[in-house]
């Protein structure tokens, strides 16, 4: 259904197109079943309207169960979230490097008239660089040259993202607990290490990094916030120390730079060429041929 201020959605046709590709046909007759579900639903008041939806209804999910399927795992249980554990912040440890990061945020809030900064510094870092549209960064802005502000950001540099250690791949302080306990949770047990998550209930024998004993039972977290910049911020500093340790698991001393990242090429690249992917049926053609041979010499 397309309400009348989507104009440019077509949920309908949407949903016809779909179910083309799932059904590998031309769908034909769902039209028409639609078309009588749609017109037996004002009648549903009456038992002769009643009786119609219901084999219309009858008639459109024998259809759609050919092709679609969905399951309810917790459709019997108490409690409907009962997939998700619910785990509040830690009482991780506070650091001196935190408290300073907050004492600049605040005299700088303070000199530009902003107000208490305490909630956004207990939920991310380094806020000046991750606010977008807040009052607080806009006035930071048309502070820009104001001396008092020059005179703080020189004296707490905590408050802010050191990008030369950025630029070297050199690792960067979390500067906030929340974010130091999520890291240690995640990248610092070797999270990092692993291209997806591994199966809970595993149909083989798990190797490599997927069998490291400290990645045993790990699962995914969701990290819930009131601020539009906690997903910037979280996303960018995790993935930034995701990265960072990729590039120096070979060479942990080694220099690093922006540009040595550009030179990583991947195992396996996707073109496109004449319109169709390179990558993934080269691929499937060479271990095609290498099994017709009765070997196949393959590797990562």
């Amino acid at each position: 259904m397309s309400l009348h201020h989507e104009t440019e959605d077509d949920h309908y046709g949407d949903f016809l197109s779909l179910l083309r590709f799932l059904e590998d046909s031309d769908a034909a007759g769902c039209e028409e079943v639609l078309a009588e579900y749609r017109a037996a639903l004002p009648t549903v008041r009456t038992p002769a309207g009643l009786e119609r939806l219901r084999h219309a209804k009858d008639a459109l999910q024998r259809r759609l169960q050919r092709v679609m399927a969905r399951t309810e795992r917790l459709a019997t249980a108490s409690q409907r979230g009962g997939m998700l554990q619910d785990a509040p912040p830690a009482d991780a440890p506070l650091r001196a490097v935190d408290v300073r990061a907050f004492l600049g945020v605040q005299c700088i809030a303070d000199a530009i008239e902003q107000g208490d900064m305490v909630e956004y510094w207990k939920s991310a870092p380094y806020l000046f660089n991750f606010m977008d549209s807040y009052a607080l960064k806009e006035a930071f802005r048309n502070a820009n040259g104001d001396r008092e502000i020059v005179r703080l950001v020189r004296e707490y540099p905590e408050s802010f993202l050191n990008l030369n250690r950025v630029r070297a791949y050199q690792s960067i302080e979390p500067a906030n607990p929340r974010l130091r306990q999520l890291l240690a949770e995640t990248v610092d047990c070797g999270m990092w290490r692993l291209l997806w998550m591994p199966p809970a209930l595993n149909y083989y024998s798990l190797a490599g990094p997927f069998a490291a004993p400290e990645l045993a039972g790990i699962t995914k977290r969701l990290v819930f916030s009131a601020w539009h910049m906690v997903p910037r911020a979280v996303s960018s500093l995790v993935s930034y120390e995701s990265e960072r340790r990729m590039m120096r698991a070979a060479h942990p001393r080694a220099k690093l730079s922006s540009e040595d990242w550009k030179k990583q090429r991947g195992l396996l690249r996707f073109g496109i060429s004449s319109e169709r992917l390179t990558g993934l049926p080269v691929a499937l053609d060479w271990l095609w041929t290498g099994t017709n041979h009765g070997h196949c010499n393959c590797s990562g």
